[in-house]
C-alpha cells in the first residue's frame, strides 16, 4: 500500500525528534565528571550497562540521565563534540534522554546569571549543528541559591527573583531557539513552605520539568514533604521527579540512604510508588549519584 506524501512527511519529522518520553514512572540519575565515560569506550560500556539493570536489577533501569562535565569553551574543541555526539546517539539507541546538567549558586545573582545563561546556550548551539539523533533532549540548572551569603543573599526576595528570572530566560531563549529542550531545575523539597512566599510555584510555572531533591530516609516524609510541589504541579500539567541521596552527608546522615543501604531504600520507594503515582505530575525517581549509587551497601 502506498502511503501518501503528507502521512511520510510526519513520519519522518518524528523520527528526527530526540527526546524520550516515558509513559509510566521512569527511572532518572545525576552524573557527574563524565568525561571518562564520553571518551573511554570500556567504562561507556560500563555506565550503559549499569543503566540497563542499576545493581542487577532490571526493573530499576535507568532511562534519563543528567549529564554534567563540560563547559561552554568545551563546545569548541572538534575532538569532545565528536566523543560527545557518538555518546548521545548510543544513549538515544538505547532510548535513554540526555540532559546537560549544570549549574551555580551565583547564577541565581545578576552577576552570575550571564554564565548560566551562556551554558544554555552553547548546548542549543550544539544541538542546532548537530545530527537529530546526537542532540540533548533537556538541559537542568542544578542552583542552589541559599548557600549564598551577605546582605543581599538567601532568602533575599533579590535572590529568589534572580533565579526565577534565570529560568524564566532559559525559557524564552529555548522557544526563540524553536528546539524541543526540556528545561529542569533541581529544588529542595521545602521550597514550596510558607516563609519563601510562591517561589515553588514560580519555578514550576516556568520550567518542563522540576527534580525535588527529597533527600529523607523514611517513607512518611519522602511521601509527605514534596506533596505540595507534586500537587501544585499536576494541576499545571508539569512534571517532577523524586529525587534521593545516596552520597556520604556527615552532618545530616538522615538526609541519605548512604548509612541504611540500597534495600531499605528500596523498600522505601516501593511503598512511597503507589502514592505518588496518583499524582500526574509524578515522572518517577531520579538518584543522586552514579559514582555512590553503584557502592551503596547491600
Amino acid at each position: 500500500m502506498k502511503r501518501n506524501v503528507l502521512t511520510c512527511l510526519t513520519m519522518a519529522a518524528f523520527a528526527a525528534l530526540p527526546i524520550v518520553v516515558h509513559a509510566a514512572p521512569s527511572r532518572a540519575l545525576w552524573v557527574w565528571n563524565t568525561a571518562a565515560i564520553r571518551q573511554d569506550a570500556k567504562k561507556q560500556s560500563a555506565f550503559f550497562q549499569f543503566l540497563a539493570a542499576p545493581r542487577g536489577v532490571a526493573a530499576h533501569q535507568i532511562k534519563t540521565i543528567y549529564f554534567d562535565g563540560m563547559q561552554p569553551a568545551d563546545f569548541q574543541n572538534a575532538d569532545t563534540v565528536a566523543h560527545l555526539r557518538s555518546f548521545i546517539a548510543a544513549a538515544h539507541r538505547k532510548h535513554i534522554r540526555v540532559d546537560y546538567l549544570c549549574g551555580d549558586p551565583s547564577w541565581a545573582t545578576s552577576k552570575g546569571q550571564p554564565e548560566g545563561l551562556r551554558n544554555l546556550a552553547a548546548i542549543l548551539n550544539y544541538n542546532k549543528t548537530s545530527p537529530a539523533n546526537t542532540r540533548y533532549d533537556g538541559f537542568q540548572y542544578d542552583v542552589e541559591p541559599y548557600t549564598l551569603q551577605g546582605p543581599d543573599g538567601w532568602p533575599s526576595a533579590t535572590i529568589q527573583n534572580g533565579l526565577v528570572d534565570l529560568l524564566q530566560r532559559s525559557r524564552a531563549a529555548i522557544k526563540a531557539s524553536g528546539q524541543r529542550v526540556i528545561l529542569s531545575q533541581a529544588i529542595p523539597r521545602w521550597f514550596t513552605g510558607v516563609q519563601f512566599g510562591a517561589l515553588g510555584r514560580r519555578i514550576i510555572d516556568t520550567v518542563d520539568e522540576v527534580d525535588v531533591m527529597d533527600y529523607v530516609t523514611t517513607v512518611e516524609q519522602l511521601v509527605g514533604d514534596p506533596a505540595a510541589i507534586l500537587s501544585y504541579a499536576s494541576s499545571k500539567h508539569k512534571g517532577v521527579w523524586i529525587g534521593v541521596e545516596t552520597n556520604p552527608l556527615g552532618d545530616t546522615p538522615r538526609t541519605t540512604y548512604y548509612g541504611v543501604g540500597n534495600a531499605v531504600m528500596e523498600s522505601q520507594l516501593a511503598q512511597a510508588l503507589l502514592k505518588f503515582k496518583a499524582q500526574p505530575s509524578f515522572r518517577g525517581y531520579a538518584i543522586h549519584d552514579y559514582i555512590r549509587y553503584q557502592t551503596l551497601r547491600p
